[in-house]
């Protein structure tokens, strides 16, 4: 069944038991007004007046016995209503008090359908704007491809960093190989300048040593073409 005939028939359902509560109270009202009437023939004493005011203070509970089922709220209650002093009407009261009643399940009411989300007139829900819709997913589809090619050049760079860390240890190990080289070439032209300079210095030992001798061997024979 709709939700929509369910205040229809809270409603219909307040109104009889209402009227029904009404008359029981009016006929109530009566024979109370009629038995007091006969007190106060009897004595007009003050303890009959405390006990005219005290049943005239007691509350008198209008809520139906049968309450309708109701899934999402509760049917209407009508509260405890005292009855009326003596210079106000007693028709007025209770009625007042049942139309707050109704006017507070009515509002109530009407914020659970406000809380609900609205549909259409054939029951479906409403759809968002498919504008909307594809400009959401445009949107998703454009960053998925910004991340995809934020990805794709942060590979590369790391892999042009990895090559660059590779080529540069390179550089490094044959900039120390060219240092040793260098130190090495150092070594033997050093080496090859003292060898140099030991044949020089030999050289010179050897003509000096052959003109000596050359000399001696003149001295030798002028001695012995003296001699003879």
């Amino acid at each position: 069944m709709p939700r929509n005939d369910l205040p229809v028939k809270i409603e219909n359902a307040a109104d009889a038991s209402i009227a029904q509560d009404f008359d029981n109270f009016m006929a109530e009202m009566e024979s109370d007004t009629a038995f007091f009437s006969r007190k106060r023939k009897l004595s007009n004493s003050s303890a009959l007046d405390a006990e005219l005011h005290e049943e005239l203070a007691k509350p008198i509970d209008l809520e139906p016995e049968n309450k309708p089922p109701e899934k999402d709220s509760t049917p209407p209650t009508v509260d405890h209503i005292s009855l009326p002093s003596s210079n106000a009407s007693p028709r007025t009261s209770p009625f007042e008090s049942i139309e707050q009643s109704e006017t507070s399940v009515s509002t109530q009411e009407n914020g659970d359908d406000d809380t609900k989300p609205s549909k259409t007139t054939t029951g479906e829900w409403i759809q968002p704007d498919l504008e909307t819709v594809a400009m959401l997913k445009r949107s998703m589809a454009s960053s998925s491809r910004l991340i995809g090619t934020f990805t794709a050049l942060k590979t590369t760079y790391l892999k042009l960093c990895k090559e660059f860390n590779f080529l540069l240890g390179k550089f490094n190990e044959n900039e120390k190989i060219k240092i040793e080289l260098i130190h090495e070439n150092n070594e033997l032209r050093k080496l090859l300048w003292e060898t140099i300079k030991e044949k020089e210095l030999d050289r010179k030992q050897y003509k000096a040593d052959l003109k000596a001798k050359e000399e001696l061997a003149k001295g030798q024979t002028a001695k012995e073409q003296v001699s003879f």
